[in-house]
């Protein structure tokens, strides 16, 4: 695709990416069938049917803008960045002084990231010679072409059926003579040089060698020999309730991913209108400490 912008790596990985300060696996990067799916629009792969290609999830209306289930993020009928919703309300972020809300061929849809709490990497992916924004804005005006890799899928059937080449020579540690065949690596932040606690390398590197979030900044799938998915540990989850006083005990035993993810959820409600009681104790808390 020489000469084109590619949408999966220069476009879709920059928008999931730009969706984990939110919290990791909650928001845009939810379960299908969660209460939390902001907006009722998923970044979870790009090919969902919720997600960019797809349209708005029957929790849309819920959350407290006037975008319904069925909306579709871009124009199935038009080539015209100013008349896809994705491109306007991203653009509209990044103004001196965003508005709440963009209209689109007739539908007002939310501007995101959301003001007030967008993350600092955002407008990282904005500045200088290569900016987001320009390359989502070129990516529509060539025709939407989704270049998404269409390999073999990661589930244990694919794979069985279709392995890796072996590294030659290569022998499990405990097991001399028996060669294995290689290991998936994806970086998983600045830097990585592929070495974790416990790989046998000497000397071992500690356990928070890679940050206690890096799986979110990955989206890798491994599955177990009956094809069943390794979610990994989600350090933003936190177990949510209603009653101020047990929240503040949740939040303060918490680890920093979940307390940013409790303080963000009490920010969101705020701006959306929602009620805030269950968060009034930990506000006070967080007020108290300056």
């Amino acid at each position: 695709m020489a000469g084109n912008v590619s949408f999966y790596y220069a476009i879709f990985k920059k928008l999931q990416h730009t969706a984990v300060p939110y919290g990791g696996s909650n928001g845009h990067l939810d379960e299908d069938d969660s209460t939390d799916l902001a907006g009722g629009f998923s970044l979870r792969h790009p090919n969902h049917k919720y997600g960019i290609f797809g349209a708005l999830a029957p929790i849309a209306p819920v959350f407290g803008y006037p975008i319904q289930e069925g909306w579709q993020p871009l124009n199935p009928n038009s080539l015209v960045p100013a008349e896809n919703p994705l491109f306007v309300l991203l653009k509209a972020s990044l103004q001196a002084s965003p508005p709440l809300t963009v209209m689109v061929n007739g539908q007002e849809w939310p501007v995101m990231p959301l003001a007030g709490v967008v993350p600092q990497i955002w407008f990282d992916f904005n500045t200088g010679n290569h900016k987001l924004i320009d390359a989502l804005e070129t990516w529509i005006a060539n025709g939407k072409p989704n270049d998404t890799p269409k390999a073999v899928k990661l589930s244990y059937d694919e794979l069985a059926a279709n392995p890796p080449k072996l590294f030659p020579g290569l022998t499990d540690h405990d097991k001399p003579g028996f060669v294995v065949t290689p290991l998936l690596f994806v970086a998983s932040m600045k830097g990585d040089d592929g070495r974790r606690h416990g790989d046998h390398g000497m000397p071992d590197v500690p356990i928070d060698h890679v940050p206690d979030h890096y799986w979110n900044t990955s989206q890798i799938f491994l599955t177990d020999e009956l094809g069943y998915t390794f979610a990994g540990r989600d350090p933003y989850r936190y177990e949510r309730c209603e009653d101020p006083e047990l929240l503040l005990e949740r939040f303060v035993a918490a680890n920093v991913e979940q307390q940013a993810k409790i303080v963000e959820d009490w920010v969101y409600r705020d701006r959306t209108g929602q009620p805030l009681a269950a968060f009034e104790a930990v506000a006070a808390h967080v007020r108290s400490r300056g």
